[in-house]
């Protein structure tokens, strides 16, 4: 039996890339069956590392920093006690306990059990928010398939879909998780066992899109249905925040154009340039940092009780977000300095040639 994991940001169609791999004989996948183990481990870690931060899965941006190769051995030797064990609900599906990868490997055919037939190939699923574990997935010989969204449209969904995402969040922060998960698609994108997509070639032709997949994991091509089914055998009706759909649509490209004001747009388009123009997002209204945080307004009320209601401006954001836009017209920065605030240095060596 072969593996694979599914992850990228929150509302940029992950959900969507699962139930499109489900619909493949060869391919058992299940939906976000344990998110508390994947937050429990990072968790572990941070712990091991003194790193405080609002959600064991964090932005890795300065004060958060920390060496990936410290976390991939961290997982190499990770072992989870007893307590842990109940605490995360998993204890009973656990037959060994050698590492993470090990451990992942026994959820993951704990979730498909229901899933897997004589033609099955590859048992996975689909998670969000994940990308620390890539690496070290990779390196263990796991295929990892990521997808990213337009960030604009990834804010829109996310607040007029709590129902998917909780409490909303500050704009910053999505902003800040949505730069991570970019890093991570260029720093793997050459690894043969990695795939990633964009959210808005999928919904633009799903057809194109799953012959790669099937390549991808050398399985045999197949049509894809006009309507996509469920783990229940029902027909997926969607979760997008725009409306519910039976169909693979592209109406929800854009739609930031309607909901975003100038300034928030601005925002977004100052703080994401290099990235936008990475993956050929349309991005215009660029300004300097300083005009753009002080005409800066929350677009969605922030309920969220982990942040502070002026997140997205504070004097120490406005500060980091600065000297991080500096560091691509700066020489001589230091390889830790630049991985504080660009992840990985392939990342920051691409973006520094989109930088404006």
């Amino acid at each position: 039996m072969k593996f694979f994991f599914v992850t990228g940001l929150y509302r940029s169609g992950t959900t969507l890339l699962e139930k499109l791999l489900f619909q493949h004989p060869s391919v058992s996948i299940a939906f976000q069956p344990y998110p508390s183990f994947y937050h429990l481990v990072k968790k572990r870690f941070n712990e091991s590392q003194n790193i405080s931060s609002i959600y064991p899965i964090n932005t890795r941006l300065d004060n958060e920093y920390f060496e990936m190769q410290d976390f991939i051995e961290f997982l190499n030797h990770y072992k989870l006690n007893e307590s842990d064990k109940v605490n995360s609900g998993i204890e009973s599906l656990l037959h060994s306990n050698n590492g993470f990868i090990d451990l992942f490997k026994q959820l993951q055919l704990a979730a498909g059990k229901e899933l897997v037939t004589n033609e099955t190939i590859y048992v996975g699923s689909k998670e969000i928010l994940c990308e620390d574990y890539i690496g070290a997935l990779l390196e263990s010989g796991i295929h990892v398939i990521h997808i990213v969204r337009d960030p604009r449209d990834v804010l829109c969904s996310a607040a007029l879909g709590k129902e998917y995402t909780g409490k909303t969040r500050p704009l910053l922060y999505t902003i800040r998780m949505w730069r991570k998960s970019v890093a991570f698609r260029i720093q793997y994108s050459e690894h043969p066992l990695f795939y990633s997509v964009r959210y808005e070639d999928l919904v633009k032709a799903p057809q194109s899109v799953l012959k790669e997949l099937t390549g991808f994991l050398n399985v045999q091509e197949i049509e894809l249905q006009p309507k996509l089914m469920d783990q229940q055998g029902n027909i997926w009706r969607g979760n997008s925040s725009f409306g519910e759909s039976e169909l693979i649509s592209s109406s929800s490209i854009g739609k930031y154009k309607e909901i975003l004001d100038t300034n928030s747009i601005s925002f977004v388009n100052s703080l994401c340039a290099p990235e936008l123009k990475y993956l050929d997002y349309e991005c215009e209204d660029i300004k300097d940092l300083k005009e753009v945080f002080g005409g800066f307004k929350e677009p969605f009320p922030i309920h969220h009780d982990l942040f502070q209601q002026d997140y997205s401006v504070s004097e120490t954001n406005q500060t980091m977000e600065i000297k991080r836009t500096g560091l691509l017209k700066a020489d001589g920065i230091s390889l830790k300095e630049i991985e504080k605030y660009y992840q990985f240095e392939l990342v920051y060596k691409i973006l520094k040639k989109h930088a404006v």
